[in-house]
């Protein structure tokens, strides 16, 4: 999207390079800034607008000094900066504030190095995973009824690839009506209304792959309700489902084994040989992995005298509205961590393949919109229609290449639609913190 040219232009270009010029590079300080609650919460804080230690240690809940010392790597990392400095008596007062996602034109993306565009698409991915976590932590999507979580990766050709993207600057142009149309009623109510956060990823996946069918429109008839909660159950965390998310998120070997057990299982010398990484660095993070639950073994083979172990990702249940809302709220809880993990992980696993960058229809988007009751209605609406529009790009393409024989590549889509950590007034609906390409 088009900010401006000329010197605007190149000023945004400056602060964009201050990302990953500390001592971690672009995207280990994605994974950074991830990796614990109160860099999550920081970053969330800032969206809002700059702010002073005190004021972050007020609206994050922590001690001064644990807080600065945050602040001190983020700042190192160039994923936060300093907005503005005043003088208080003999002491400089530092505001605050998150590297801001400027708009660039297709024409200006196109004329980024390789390095700038990753950096883009590395802001994009940190700040609504950032959102996502911030309010998993909340409560707040397991206690919103309409909460909108989904991924799925599919197979495209061109003509399919040229169909997505259109299809998700449509839905957003959907979406902000939708938004609008709630300000409008809300002005008239006097109401103050809700925040909620959507969200939408369409990108190349980090590794090509014959997907097995994700569908989230038709419940799985094998196994009963009770059932399905059991094997949800497994996956609880001793304290609590968010923080085995964070964990499994600030580690790129953690987060690579993830994207590939999506694929199905795999032994610790098969990981090995697809992170091209030494077997004991595998094997140290799936026994962490194991004792936080955030994987399992699917099963175990005798080869000679030794256990051959096959690691595994959770399959996410599938449950109907009714089912959903007739769970309890861990069980909720614990479902959302998963499926937030899982959108996560496959993200950055992709930045670090460098996909995103190098996918000429990238389309990263996130945004912060207040709605009213009638609105959020109208909304999870659009996201299930657009979710079955994908669907059906999918399908068409299978159809074409049939015929043509012309080889797919595996694409990641993600729709999240929740309520926000903190009640907040937007920016204006100006489509600031869409990146396309």
């Amino acid at each position: 999207r088009d900010r401006g040219s000329g010197a605007v232009a190149d000023t945004a270009i400056t602060e964009l390079r201050r990302l990953g010029q500390g001592e971690r590079g672009v995207e280990d300080s994605v994974s950074f800034s991830l990796a614990h609650r109160i860099r999550i919460e920081i970053r969330a804080a800032l969206h809002e607008g700059p702010a002073t230690s005190a004021q972050l240690a007020e609206i994050v809940g922590q001690p001064r000094d644990s807080l600065n010392f945050h602040l001190k790597e983020m700042l190192n990392d160039g994923s936060i900066g300093i907005d503005r400095t005043e003088k208080v008596g003999n002491m400089d007062r530092h505001y605050y504030c998150v590297v801001e996602l400027p708009r660039f034109s297709n024409q200006q993306m196109e004329a980024f190095t390789w390095e700038e565009r990753q950096t883009v698409c590395a802001i994009a991915v940190q700040a609504a995973s950032t959102e996502a976590l911030a309010s998993l932590w909340a409560g707040k999507m397991a206690d919103d009824p309409h909460v909108f979580l989904s991924w799925n990766r599919i197979q495209l050709d061109q003509q399919g690839r040229g169909e997505l993207a259109d299809e998700e600057a449509q839905a957003w142009t959907r979406r902000y009506g939708i938004a609008a149309e709630a300000a409008s009623r809300l002005a008239e109510s006097e109401e103050t209304g809700v925040t909620y956060i959507i969200t939408s990823f369409a990108y190349e996946r980090s590794r090509k792959s014959a997907p097995e069918p994700l569908s989230v429109s038709e419940p799985p008839k094998k196994a009963s309700f009770s059932e399905r909660l059991t094997a949800l159950r497994k996956w609880r965390q001793p304290d609590s489902p968010a923080n085995a998310v964070s964990y499994s998120l600030g580690h790129r070997i953690r987060i690579e084994i993830r994207a590939a057990l999506h694929e199905g299982p795999a032994t610790a010398s098969r990981l090995a040989a697809i992170l091209q990484e030494p077997n004991n660095i595998i094997s140290y993070h799936l026994k962490e992995m194991l004792e936080d639950r955030s994987i399992d073994i699917a099963k175990t083979e005798k080869v000679r005298n030794l256990d051959q172990r096959y690691y595994s990702m959770i399959s996410l249940p599938f449950f109907s509205d009714k089912e959903y809302a007739a769970m309890s709220r861990m069980d909720r809880q614990t479902l959302c961590a998963i499926a937030v993990q899982a959108a996560i992980a496959e993200a950055m696993a992709s930045l670090w393949a460098g996909k995103m960058a190098a996918d000429p229809r990238t389309f990263l988007g996130w945004d912060r919109i207040v709605l009213d009751t009638q609105a959020r209605e109208d909304l999870v609406d659009e996201e299930e229609a657009s979710w079955q529009r994908k669907e059906e790009i999918e399908a068409r393409s299978a159809n074409r290449r049939a015929k043509s024989g012309e080889l797919a590549t595996t694409h990641i889509i993600t729709s999240l639609s929740y309520e926000r950590s903190r009640n907040c007034a937007p920016d204006p609906l100006n489509e600031d913190h869409l990146t396309t390409k």
